[in-house]
């Protein structure tokens, strides 16, 4: 049972027709709830839950446009490494443990090649929806079969001005310095090496310190973290 989200979920939201576009500040304010939620989901819990598909369709909005993380349907307690092929040369192949983790546009393409599951598989997809709320462009376009990390990463690897990947809905209504900085934490978040990205708990520092302006103007979660 979920609770009412009048607001509906951030793709919907963010990519629905005829829907105003989501102001800089609550993009920035959403993104750093999310952040809190999965730090706590890997922080705070011993042993770590991995979520294993953040989306922007899993981020429910609820009346205030505050972020609320749902669907644990692929949730990991530790990790796990259930698509790796049995050890014996000869045995015949089987089956995966569980149905492989994640969307398209949002996985981890380490976890497709490796089968393990880590929170840096969580990091990698924070990472897409990062991009989803700076460009307002999906994760994943089925009718062009276009992944929104192979348009970006070239970019974002010749380090572009990070103005020219900021949604056109915005105009110049967002700030420039944030843009920046959180077009390079999502660089980092899909990076290639999962053992070189941020942990969670680093994205929320680097949220908190570079756009630090934004969250605060719409406010925090009274509670201190993002809803789970």
């Amino acid at each position: 049972m979920f609770e009412y989200a009048p607001n509906g979920d951030l793709h919907g939201r963010l990519h629905g027709r005829g829907k105003p576009a989501l102001p800089w500040a609550r993009r920035m304010a959403i993104a750093f709830q999310v952040a809190m939620a999965l730090e706590h989901l890997h922080e705070a819990r011993d042993p770590p839950v991995i979520h294993g598909d953040i989306k922007a369709s899993n981020v429910l909005l609820d009346a205030s446009l505050d972020a609320k993380l749902c669907d644990f349907g692929f949730a990991h307690v530790g990790f796990s490494a259930a698509l790796q092929p049995p050890p014996e040369a000869a045995a015949p192949p089987r089956a995966p443990a569980r149905p492989v983790m994640g969307s398209p546009g949002y996985v981890d393409p380490h976890y497709i090649r490796s089968g393990v599951v880590t929170k840096k598989s969580d990091v990698y997809s924070f990472g897409v929806l990062l991009l989803e709320l700076l460009t307002g462009m999906e994760a994943f376009c089925a009718a062009e079969g276009r992944l929104l990390t192979a348009v970006l990463a070239p970019r974002l690897r010749a380090g572009c001005d990070a103005r020219g990947l900021v949604d056109e809905r915005l105009g110049t209504a967002y700030d420039a310095a944030e843009a920046a900085a959180v077009a390079a934490l999502a660089a980092a978040c899909v990076g290639e090496n999962p053992s070189l990205r941020p942990s969670m708990a680093d994205v929320v520092r680097t949220l908190e310190q570079s756009a630090q302006g934004s969250i605060s103007a719409v406010g925090r979660r009274s509670d201190g973290y993002g809803k789970v």
